[in-house]
């Protein structure tokens, strides 16, 4: 998440004297900090941290630029415009304050993450507000166009009683209207001072029309205030409009968003998710399609592999994200999918020398980094088990995936059952095969005279091994979870052998 120099600003303030000099604005703009490395230019829309001895006497400021330095003596070239300045008086040295700063970066990224997630799940506004009310650090209200609560959060330390927090529909006809009126006025960010203290008003619109706001109560506010409140808000009108449909959308668009969505910068722009409605229509089911190219030495120009791609598969969409290509179809709108397009499609990954891999289809566009990531999985672990194919189901290898995910931070002899592994050891010393004969019972249902026919032993020595096998492993067939968690520890250990 970008952020500004009043952002910063506020985290410092509490351990160290700090200046700001320079235009404020409420835009998020400014990108995790950089250590000033001694060039002369300073670009738009970065952060420097420098020493006041460090800095050129005369810089190039490009207008937008933000530099944080230690120290309170500047040349008078700095104090520009072109360029907001944070002066810091402390002891501390540039490693710490550069330190310091990277976890306030941290915080927002944190706080901007939970929002996405929210918003994405088609979460409650109340939700965007409970996950905020520790990063704005005031009680935070939802209300309606006649100023009704309809969602509420406070801080831990704050009182949590409603009616003694917010009081304007117990407040005289003159303030109610007062404040009525200033919505139907004022679309930006308006200030209401009672006596015991001040709220900061920021109205929402629905088509031009006044349909409630958000309030945040307190004593003061900072001056970050005010952009954080419009950061969250985006999310709140994102929320709101839910439930509208996607009617016309142009294959511009549509890129653009699955670009958008991969690239996690999405929410940041309501233009875009205004002209899709959230929402697809009934009819659009899509599936995305991860390219992969065998041989990395070729070099073939990736717009016109998209454009290839476009012409063959209908209804479908290519962009390049992190230096590979990408499709999502609308198999709503096809009559075939890229599996049952034949040998045209078939025909075209031979030629160019690709694979790739499917996710299963989703409905959401906003859902589509979740189904990139099945198309990843799908070509990753497919081409690993069958370099003969050309396309891969996510579908045929979700065991697989799971299986990984579930031995990324933990071995796998730690995971399995340990009777399993008891037996393994007894196979070993004692030249027995009471793993496989187990697995096999289990495959065949407990069914004792099937898996005796394809161990190819009689009925009754099956059954005393059996005896002898439980009791050594303490496995409880009985139990269905206990079966369940030995049939996944024996996926887990075939896959071990097997890579």
């Amino acid at each position: 998440m970008k952020l500004n120099l009043d952002i910063i600003k506020d985290h410092l303030i509490d351990d160290m004297s700090v200046k700001k000099h320079g235009h404020s604005t409420m835009k998020l703009t400014l990108s995790r900090p950089l250590l000033y490395d001694g060039t002369p230019i300073f670009k738009s829309s970065h952060v420097y941290i420098a020493s006041q001895d460090f800095l050129p006497k005369q810089p190039q400021l490009e207008a937008g630029t933000a530099i944080i330095v230690i120290g309170t003596n500047l040349p008078q070239a700095y104090y520009s415009d072109q360029c907001q300045l944070l002066l810091l008086d402390t002891t501390e040295t540039i490693q710490m304050v550069f330190n310091r700063i990277q976890k306030i970066f941290d915080t927002y990224d944190a706080w901007d993450a939970a929002l996405q997630q929210i918003a994405m799940k088609r979460g409650k506004i109340a939700s965007l507000l409970k996950a905020s009310r520790n990063v704005l650090c005031h009680p935070l209200f939802m209300l309606d166009k006649s100023l009704d609560v309809t969602a509420h959060a406070f801080p831990a330390n704050e009182n949590q009683d409603l009616d003694k927090q917010l009081t304007f529909k117990t407040e005289d006809s003159f303030i109610q209207s007062t404040l009525l009126e200033a919505a139907n006025k004022n679309k930006g960010i308006y200030m209401y001072n009672k006596t015991e203290y001040k709220v900061m008003c920021l109205h929402v619109f629905k088509k031009d029309v006044f349909v409630g706001g958000m309030y945040m109560k307190g004593d003061s506010f900072r001056p970050s205030d005010q952009a954080l409140l419009l950061h969250l808000k985006t999310y709140v009108d994102f929320l709101l409009e839910q439930y509208h449909e996607i009617h016309s959308v142009d294959t511009n668009t549509i890129k653009e968003a699955f670009y958008n969505v991969l690239n996690g910068t999405i929410f940041n722009n309501m233009t875009l998710l205004k002209e899709l409605k959230v929402k697809g229509s009934h009819d659009d089911r899509y599936v995305c399609i991860k390219f992969k190219l065998e041989d990395n030495s070729k070099v073939i120009p990736a717009t016109l592999v998209c454009e290839q791609i476009e012409d063959i598969l209908p209804n479908t969409v290519a962009i390049v994200y992190e230096n590979v290509i990408v499709a999502f179809m609308n198999v709503g709108l096809s009559d075939t999918e890229p599996k049952s397009k034949g040998s045209i499609f078939i025909n075209f990954l031979q030629a160019m020398g690709y694979k790739v891999g499917l996710s299963n289809e989703f409905t959401d566009i906003l859902q589509a980094k979740s189904y990139f990531i099945q198309a990843c999985a799908a070509i990753d672990i497919g081409y690993h088990k069958n370099s003969d194919l050309e396309v891969y189901y996510f579908k045929d290898y979700v065991i697989e995936y799971m299986l990984s995910l579930i031995t990324s931070e933990i071995p796998t002899e730690l995971i399995c059952q340990q009777g399993l592994l008891r037996l393994l050891e007894y196979d070993q010393k004692h030249n027995t095969t009471y793993y496989e004969e187990l697995r096999m019972y289990i495959n065949c249902n407990m069914n004792a005279v099937q898996a005796a026919k394809k161990l190819y032993m009689h009925r009754n020595t099956l059954l005393i091994h059996l005896e002898h096998i439980l009791k050594l492993s303490k496995i409880d067939l009985e139990d269905p979870e206990e079966r369940m968690y030995v049939q996944l520890s024996y996926k887990l250990l075939e896959r071990e052998q097997t890579n």
